[in-house]
């Protein structure tokens, strides 16, 4: 090697020395000294309390749910198309009530006149004064009301009464018998008579009869009774029927002929005039002529129904129907003349004459639709009525039928027509139940609008509907934001207080310490739930709207809860107030509620944010039970307590609806142990002693 490539290698060793200098010096140079503000930086409270946060995986884990939490309730609604209190329907095949019929028996009452100053107990009495009427074969029966006035019910054609205000003139008297005398068997017998006396032989035969209790005795070929009517003291009558006029009025003999025919009768006709027979005592008969007649409530079990969709049954118009039915004669109501007829197949239609059209049916037999249709149709009603006189005549409780009606699309509820807009029918079975009395239920299946309840996932809807068809999804979106709301507010409420009254109570101490620990020791006695239940009912009682009742809610959770928060406050202000800061403020002349709320509350947040943290949960879970218990939110509000309660009405339905109850249960188990873990990290990072 000769010298030249020597000091060749000797100046390449040398930059590879030199190399490694610069190296060790920028390495020196990079590292942070004592006094560096990045160290300052690196080692601040704020960063290291993170550090430790961080490093807790449980509370990493917690944040992660909470910060999804937080996105599921007050982001998601943003993205979804339902709302909370949104209900859905459908239309679907569904076994309904399809009508009522009954066959009516009472027979129900219509005023005529309005102005007639009816009793009301005579008015009700209508139903059961007629039936009696028709349990004696009467045609007549006159009533009285409690001030003495007479009514009279009178039975016209097609098994339709009239109750009438009469003036009634008594024209005469019919008797069976004849009063002659009085005998008192006392002092040898004393006779009163009538009118003219009888002869001696006459009395013997009396006293005779009255010595052998004989009660009838013959004299000149008459018949006398001999009644007794007091102690000794013995009524004479001639068994003789007679007719005497009243009022100096002479009847004819036909006309007592008449009287005599319908003695047995309430009421009868003479030369077109009405008479009524009615019974003073017995053997005693009042005739009386009957002059304007006056009918002021009429009562009949039909019942009109209309055939028309634009014809309006009105009262007036049921009072002339019946008025007319009752004279077979046709009516006029408002300037429009109607006609009654009947015929086997329909029964009795009215209708209008000048639009020659059937407008309404008169029946016995009522039937109504549930779905609250008002036209009838006159076939449906037949066969329903040949099926209930077949279940009558063998006293079934059940029948059916077939019948057609018109079809609907099972999608969109529209009715099918066919290509030459003509309905399309189909049989549907008409099921017939007898309930109590005579009303019959006839069921049927039908595609029905109906609430899409308990609607199990689909496209439409992720998570299903609830019991009251609204999106269980969307339900449990908005009712994550009520029950975070809840926690949130009611934590902060709690927290206000207790470092108000706790802060007041570590601060002064003394007698203002010992009345607000005290009261910290009765509110910790208080029995919160029962407190909250007794509330839940009182809110319930008044019918409180479910907002204002939400902030009650809230108002009364949280000023039950700041007890604790205040005791924590307390303990954490009795250990600073004596530090040499403390001193330096009140040395320095800050006033007290700045050394209380700017230097010692400061340093006792790390515990509060601990504490609310931790709390959080609860509150939550304390909401849900109140609400699952039906104390709490109320509907259309959600809140993930109700979600629950919406299937607790059975095992069965808890089992069929898991899609609804299972994930509101998870969101409440993770979210409160979400903010469990989150609590215990944060205990840690600000207290790492805590963890060893």
């Amino acid at each position: 090697m000769n010298k030249k490539d020597t000091n060749s290698l000797n100046e390449q060793l040398k930059i590879v020395e030199q190399n490694k200098k610069n190296e060790k010096n920028s390495h020196n140079d990079n590292k942070v000294k004592l006094d560096d503000s990045q160290r300052v930086k690196v080692l601040s409270p704020g960063r290291l309390v993170f550090k430790r946060f961080i490093r807790n995986k449980l509370a990493i884990v917690g944040s992660a749910v909470l910060i999804l939490m937080f996105a599921f309730a007050f982001l998601g609604p943003l993205f979804y198309p339902y709302a909370q209190d949104e209900i859905f329907y459908e239309f679907d095949k569904l076994n309904v009530k399809y009508a009522m019929a009954t066959e009516r028996t009472e027979y129900i009452p219509f005023i005529v006149d309005q102005d007639a100053q009816v009793d009301n107990n005579v008015k009700n009495m209508m139903h059961s004064n007629i039936t009696a009427m028709i349990e004696s074969n009467e045609i007549h029966k006159i009533v009285t009301d409690s001030k003495g006035n007479e009514y009279y019910i009178d039975l016209k054609d097609n098994g339709i009464y009239t109750l009438s205000m009469y003036t009634n003139t008594q024209v005469g008297e019919y008797n069976l018998t004849k009063a002659i005398a009085t005998y008192e068997d006392v002092f040898g017998g004393v006779f009163t008579y009538v009118d003219s006396s009888m002869p001696s032989a006459f009395e013997t035969k009396i006293k005779a009869a009255v010595s052998s209790s004989t009660e009838e005795i013959e004299y000149n070929g008459k018949t006398y009774s001999v009644t007794s009517s007091f102690s000794k003291k013995y009524s004479i009558e001639l068994i003789e029927a007679y007719y005497e006029d009243s009022n100096e009025m002479v009847a004819e003999q036909a006309f007592i002929d008449t009287v005599i025919a319908n003695i047995n009768q309430s009421s009868f006709f003479y030369d077109s005039q009405k008479y009524v027979i009615q019974a003073a005592s017995t053997g005693h008969y009042l005739i009386s002529a009957v002059s304007d007649v006056h009918p002021v409530i009429l009562a009949t079990t039909y019942a009109i129904s209309p055939l028309q969709s634009d014809f309006t049954v009105s009262s007036e118009f049921k009072v002339a129907a019946y008025l007319a039915m009752s004279q077979s004669t046709g009516f006029t109501v408002d300037g429009k003349e109607y006609s009654i007829t009947e015929n086997e197949e329909d029964g009795i239609i009215i209708s209008d004459v000048s639009a020659n059209e059937n407008v309404a049916q008169v029946s016995d037999f009522v039937m109504s639709y549930y779905d609250g249709k008002t036209i009838y149709d006159l076939d449906y009603k037949a066969a329903l009525k040949a099926e209930v006189l077949s279940m009558v005549e063998s006293d079934a409780i059940e029948g059916s039928f077939i019948y057609r009606l018109q079809q609907r699309d099972a999608i969109t509820g529209d009715y099918i027509l066919d290509e030459n807009e003509v309905p399309v029918l189909e049989d549907i079975e008409m099921n017939i139940t007898r309930e109590l009395g005579k009303d019959y239920i006839v069921n049927c299946e039908q595609t029905t609008y109906l609430m899409d309840i308990y609607a199990p996932p689909s496209s439409a809807h992720l998570a299903g509907t609830d019991n009251n068809g609204m999106d269980v999804l969307a339900r449990m979106m908005y009712g994550g934001r009520i029950s975070l709301m809840v926690g949130f507010v009611v934590v902060i409420i709690e927290t206000l207080l207790g470092v108000i009254m706790g802060g007041i109570a570590g601060y002064f101490g003394g007698w203002i310490d010992t009345i607000i620990m005290r009261l910290v020791d009765i509110f910790y006695c208080i029995p919160t739930m029962p407190i909250l239940i007794i509330i839940g009912a009182f809110f319930d009682h008044e019918q409180m709207n479910s907002y204002l009742r939400l902030v009650w809610l809230m108002a009364v959770l949280g000023f039950l809860g700041w007890a604790y928060v205040a005791r924590l406050v307390r303990g954490q202000i009795l250990s600073l107030r004596e530090q040499e800061f403390m001193i330096a403020t009140e040395a320095t002349g800050v006033r007290i509620n700045r050394r209380i709320f700017k230097h010692l509350i400061p340093n006792v947040m790390p515990q509060l944010i601990v504490t609310a943290t931790a709390g959080l949960g609860g509150v939550i879970l304390t909401e849900s039970t109140l609400s699952f218990l039906g104390l709490g939110v109320k509907h259309p509000l959600s809140t993930w307590g109700v979600m629950i309660n919406s299937v607790t009405g059975s095992p069965e339905q808890m089992t069929s609806y898991l899609y609804i109850w299972i994930p509101v249960g998870l969101l409440i188990c993770l979210t409160v142990i979400a903010f469990n873990f989150v609590g215990d990290g944060m205990r840690d990072a600000f207290d790492p002693k805590m963890k060893r």
